[in-house]
């Protein structure tokens, strides 16, 4: 993403949550693929197309949920997202971050904090300033690892979850 993208970007969505527009791409490619028309669905979710061509642009959370809505709504399927987890090939590397940091969250969010990695290994290639991966993980981390993982303590897949 050059500057000027960066800066839109920054100016468009501030500190708000985001997620990766490729994830985008995928629910337009996942709507097509039931036979449904797309050429209204990122306008209607109020994501810019332009964003979809840049694998480092951002999209906001609230937009994107509009678009998940939406997806599920156009195709009457709400399992769409299974079919749009399939779209994107490969995954890019900020995509295996998304899911990692996602199942540490959810562990975190379930267990009141309680269940933290003690390790996580990333197949991609080290960041210029991986900082905010040790923030977020607060774990060791490994980069460039064989495979992604991440490592709970046995204690931890014990602790019992929510009753919703």
């Amino acid at each position: 993403m050059n500057s000027r993208s960066v800066k839109r970007v920054q100016k468009m969505h501030g500190k708000e949550p985001t997620t990766i527009s490729t994830w985008a791409a995928a629910v337009v490619q996942a709507v097509e693929s039931y036979g449904c028309p797309s050429e209204n669905l990122l306008a209607q979710a109020g994501i810019d197309d332009k964003l979809l061509s840049d694998p480092d642009a951002r999209i906001r959370i609230e937009d994107m949920s509009r678009l998940w809505k939406l997806a599920v709504r156009m195709t009457g399927d709400a399992c769409v997202c299974l079919e749009a987890s399939d779209k994107e090939e490969p995954p890019s590397d900020e995509a295996f971050d998304m899911i990692m940091a996602a199942v540490v969250a959810f562990a975190r969010i379930l267990s009141s904090d309680a269940v933290q990695p003690v390790r996580v290994e990333l197949m991609r290639k080290r960041p210029s300033d991986p900082e905010a991966f040790h923030r977020f993980f607060r774990s060791p981390l490994v980069f460039r690892a064989a495979y992604n993982r991440i490592f709970f303590p046995p204690d931890g897949l014990k602790t019992p979850l929510p009753n919703r």
